[in-house]
């Protein structure tokens, strides 16, 4: 039974495979042979099928893996290498943490910090100053965004020793990432994919999607006489990524940029060519503004009781997707609410960047920026 059509893998039903069964037993043995559930034969042969089924199953599998927008896991993964791309893993959050104690103390390597939910290892040997006190950083002993601590959150230490008093936690030098997603990893892949060639935006975009751990990029140019955002006949990237992936950046701008044309940006890097001769290039670092909501809702009898998780995910997914510098639209919310069955009207609907009033208008985004939104941050009440 052949599966692969012009519409592509068109796997066959249970029913399917049992009739053509049947019909093969019926041909080698004769019309009357009885193939009922009942009987030895028609046991046999189902036995068979639904072993079969299993066969078919996973042979769609197979064949679907082999494509970046049905492909999962590690199927995925095995794709990048075409594109150039690999998933993001997940990164170990560090912070910046005050610790006291008696002055010419050694704090050692390792020395450990734990908060409610996580440890933290200091990265270096530090000694406490004259004050009595030293400012350490440390590295969170779990990957993901476990370690993004909370302005004001408390830290302990876990192993206690002479001379070091109490921690601190003063503030997040870089934030811990959760393991990029299929979905978003397949929109690399589609990006990195679009920036063939060289010298267009597009070309630049994929280059730098490219890099690793890069989530977000963004390239407005100028080839007006006129100076606007930028000066004339230049262009600039804005990209989100962690600053150990600037030098990368910067040779993945290099290779692309067009010839003549300036770069412009906030940051610096230096990049040889073949000859080994240092250019200067310069790009954006784009910063998450971090966003909140409030929703009240109107249900009827046909809204389940993960009808309030639903919403919180079509509107996670909707603003964690946007792409450097894109506007949240205060109206565009209102739809990834009711796509859940059950929801009759929006009684209230409320949004704003976090640690801001709320309110019922757009959210404007700079091009430095880039909008994301965490679960927690997002209200839903039925009233």
């Amino acid at each position: 039974m052949s599966c692969i059509t012009d519409k592509g893998f068109v796997r066959p039903s249970y029913d399917e495979i049992l009739q053509a069964q049947i019909n093969r037993a019926k041909v080698l043995l004769g019309n009357d042979i009885d193939t009922s559930e009942e009987s030895v034969l028609g046991k046999f042969i189902r036995i068979n099928v639904f072993d079969l089924n299993i066969c078919y199953e996973t042979l769609e599998d197979l064949y679907y893996s082999s494509f970046p927008n049905t492909a999962r896991g590690q199927s995925l993964d095995r794709l990048g290498p075409f594109a150039a791309v690999s998933r993001n893993q997940a990164t170990q959050a560090r912070i910046e943490v005050k610790i006291r104690g008696t002055a010419g103390e050694s704090i050692p390597s390792a020395f450990l910090l734990k908060s409610d939910k996580t440890s933290f290892y200091v990265v270096n040997e530090y000694i406490i100053d004259s004050k009595g006190e030293a400012t350490v950083v440390a590295n969170c002993v779990d990957d993901g965004e476990i370690g993004n601590l909370s302005t004001g959150e408390r830290l302990d230490i876990q192993n206690p020793r002479m001379g070091i008093d109490s921690v601190e936690f003063i503030h997040i030098i870089q934030k811990g990432e959760e393991l990029e997603s299929d979905k978003d990893f397949r929109i690399r892949f589609a990006n990195s994919l679009a920036g063939a060639g060289s010298s267009t935006e597009s070309a630049i975009k994929g280059a730098i999607y490219r890099v690793p751990l890069v989530d977000g990029v963004s390239v407005v140019s100028n080839d007006s006489d006129i100076s606007t955002t930028i000066p004339p006949h230049s262009f600039a990237c804005y990209v989100l990524a962690p600053e150990s992936q600037y030098d990368q950046i910067a040779k993945a701008i290099f290779d692309k940029k067009p010839l003549g044309i300036r770069c412009i940006g906030d940051i610096e890097k230096t990049v040889h060519d073949a000859w080994g001769k240092p250019h200067t290039i310069k790009f954006f670092a784009t910063t998450k503004t971090a966003l909140s909501i409030v929703i009240k809702i109107k249900t009827n009898q046909y809204f389940g009781s993960a009808g309030i998780n639903q919403i919180k995910e079509n509107i996670a997914n909707f603003i964690n997707n946007l792409a450097n510098g894109e506007d949240v639209y205060y109206t565009s919310v209102f739809g990834y609410i009711h796509k859940v069955d059950g929801v009759v009207s929006v009684a209230e609907l409320k949004i704003g960047k976090s640690g801001q009033s709320l309110g019922n208008g757009d959210i404007t985004i700079g091009e430095q920026e880039i909008a994301r939104i965490d679960v927690s941050n997002i209200s839903v009440e039925v009233v």
